[in-house]
Order: structure tokens, then sequence, then C-alpha cells
């Protein structure tokens, strides 16, 4: 895992006032697979709660990657699709 993306991790949990383990990580490359782990644990699948959880993601994706907006969608790829 680059700089980028542990910098993107630690922001996503503080945002979020969680910690998120280095399993998880591993599994997450997408900003829908944040939002999904953050749904699935944090929120527990309250479906409204999910384009918030994941409308956040992508704002600290892009800030903490230096993207535009058009730059990246929920199934943007962290390594392969944007550089991370």
């Amino acid at each position: 895992m680059g700089l980028d993306l542990v910098e993107l991790a630690l922001a996503i949990e503080e945002e979020f006032d969680i910690s998120i383990t280095d399993a998880h990580l591993e599994k997450i490359s997408t900003p829908m697979d944040y939002a999904t782990y953050l749904n699935e644990t944090v929120y527990k699948n309250q479906e409204k709660e999910f384009l918030e959880i994941l409308e956040t993601v992508m704002e600290i994706s892009i800030e903490q990657l230096a993207l535009d907006a058009y730059e990246i969608s929920p199934h943007s790829r962290y390594i392969e699709d944007l550089g991370a």
C-alpha cells in the first residue's frame, strides 16, 4: 500500500471515527468498497446512510489523491485506475 493510500485510509478513519484493520484495508480497492465496509460495520446496513457514506468517501478520495471529480467514480480502482 502506497503512501497516498495510507493517507487516504487515515483520513477516512478520522472522518468516520473508526479504525480499519490492515486485513480489511487489503480488501478495499475502490470508493465503493470503503462505503460498503463502513455501511456494514459502522452503520449496520441502513440504506439511507449508504449514499451519504459514499459521497463522503468520494470527497475524501478526491481531496487526498488530488483528483478532479470527473476522474473518479465509485468503482474506480485506487491503484489500477487512479495510480495511487
